[in-house]
């Protein structure tokens, strides 16, 4: 299995078989904390490699702060239907993860398991905006 994109965005969706994916991001700023995000969606790309086909997995997202605490997780089950001979068996996973709240500032980490294996992690930094009317 081979992950080929793995990203947070402010949308995503699939058209006519193409992944669309609008406004890539890793960092989200905010004035104060806690602070909640209206919308993420956190896409991946997963292709299938030879024997995969038509075997059920399970996927996981496991969302982690950066004292290695998990905050919340998403799972499911699909397979990678066998493809048309000279095609690729891919698929594509967008979860829309709306109002999440973040207590503070830091790092903070989704990371994908695929059958409990890791697959991928993605970042996401939450940096405080300075008040600049309170500079000197």
């Amino acid at each position: 299995m081979e992950l080929r994109i793995f990203l947070l965005a402010d949308f995503a969706n699939v058209s006519d078989n193409k992944l669309n994916v609008i406004g890539a991001f890793n960092t989200i700023v905010s004035s104060q904390f806690p602070a909640q995000h209206p919308s993420i969606y956190l896409v991946a790309k997963i292709a299938a490699e030879l024997g995969e086909f038509d075997v059920e997995r399970k996927i996981k997202v496991l969302f982690f702060d950066e004292d290695a605490n998990e905050l919340g997780k998403l799972e499911g089950g699909f397979s990678f239907p066998k493809p048309a001979r000279g095609h690729v068996s891919e698929g594509d996973f967008i979860f829309n993860i709306r109002d999440t709240v973040f207590d503070k500032a830091g790092r903070y980490e989704f990371r994908l398991l695929i059958d409990d294996h890791l697959l991928g992690t993605v970042p996401l930094d939450l940096v405080q905006l300075e008040d600049s009317s309170q500079a000197n």
